[in-house]
């Protein structure tokens, strides 16, 4: 099963359109997706024995990004949040317009959704903020905890 995402993997891939991956997933690379303009849509429905990390740029330069679904992993390394996924810096830099539905325990890194604009963004979990959510949001909906 696919585990991994290498760096850099699927960078500047002009015909990719979507992504779905499942339970064995555990890691995005720095810059895996970066700059796959006709990227609709990012499906990670991660259900392993270990955390789901997402590295800096992953996706950044998905312009055309219009839903990302994170979903349920089930146990937690550092955090105090039970099973996460853990978002690095800027890791959906210059995407705009996008509906986002994080529905998993979630360690946001500092600087994770910078450069990030959504219209809807749906959290059902347990979250660790670590900075300053997002820079533009339409509307949020919470049923989750939140822990600063």
């Amino acid at each position: 099963p696919l585990t991994k995402i290498s760096e850099n993997a699927f960078k500047n891939c002009k015909k990719l359109t979507a992504v779905t991956f499942g339970k064995s997933l555990t890691e995005v690379g720095q810059e895996a997706f970066y700059g796959c303009a006709a990227l609709e849509e990012v499906d990670i429905e991660s259900k392993t024995d270990k955390s789901l990390v997402i590295y800096t740029r992953a996706f950044a330069g998905c312009t055309n990004l219009k839903k990302i679904t994170l979903a349920d992993p089930v146990i937690s390394e550092y955090s105090t949040v039970d099973g996460k996924i853990d978002i690095y810096a800027n890791a959906f830099d210059g995407v705009k317009g996008c509906d986002m539905r994080l529905s998993a325990n979630v360690l946001l890194r500092k600087n994770a959704f910078a450069g990030l604009q959504v219209n809807a963004l749906t959290l059902n979990g347990e979250f660790l903020l670590l900075v300053t959510l997002l820079t533009s949001i339409s509307s949020i909906i919470f049923s989750t905890k939140l822990y600063y």
